[in-house]
């Protein structure tokens, strides 16, 4: 119960150095309701990186790179172990904000074999690693967060905000494991 408390006061008490964007100026215009905001950053940021054009592939092109996929998938069952997980969790960094799951991999204590919690958790990953088809759609997903660069202010030119994604705690560890297999295997992908 002690830890459940700690982590509400945490969440209460989060405070960030940067501001969330409220309010943006385009061109010579303030834009204040959250929708148009919302794609006044989006507008911004394709232009700056590009329309991802060059990644649009066809129907028959996603059908078979989801089918060499799933193949892959399956030869590589088992292909993770405790060890690797254990690894992402040492390689993660948890001093961030509450992922949209509310996890809070503080609590993870990597390499205390006596750790139940940490223990039960590393199990259920380690089957999600080995399992990519159990991976549940949330751990996918992630809220874009529109950082203003100028302390102190919630009001921001497009050039001035960074973009931050709030992840689950448990998603970062996954990718952590598979970056670090893809390293072994192909750094030169990297």
């Amino acid at each position: 119960m002690k830890a459940f408390y700690a982590t509400a006061e945490k969440v209460l008490k989060i405070q960030c150095g940067n501001p969330v964007v409220r309010s943006v100026v385009k061109g010579d215009q303030l834009v204040t309701e959250r929708d148009h905001v919302d794609q006044a950053i989006a507008e911004y940021f394709q232009e700056v990186y590009g329309g991802g054009e060059d990644f649009q592939m066809n129907a028959d092109e996603n059908t078979a790179m989801w089918e060499r996929l799933e193949i892959m998938a399956e030869s590589a069952l088992e292909m993770f172990t405790a060890g690797d997980v254990e690894a992402a969790m040492k390689a993660s960094n948890f001093n961030k904000g509450l992922g949209p799951d509310g996890f809070d991999g503080t609590f993870l204590r990597p390499g205390d074999s006596s750790h139940r919690f940490t223990k039960d958790i590393t199990a259920q990953i380690l089957g999600l690693l080995n399992d990519p088809a159990s991976i549940p759609p949330y751990l996918y997903d992630g809220r874009l967060v529109p950082l203003s660069k100028n302390k102190g202010l919630d009001q921001a030119e497009l050039k001035d905000i960074r973009p931050i994604v709030v992840r689950s705690h448990v998603a970062k560890i996954l990718e952590k494991a598979i970056m670090a297999k893809v390293a072994a295997a192909a750094p030169h992908l990297l």
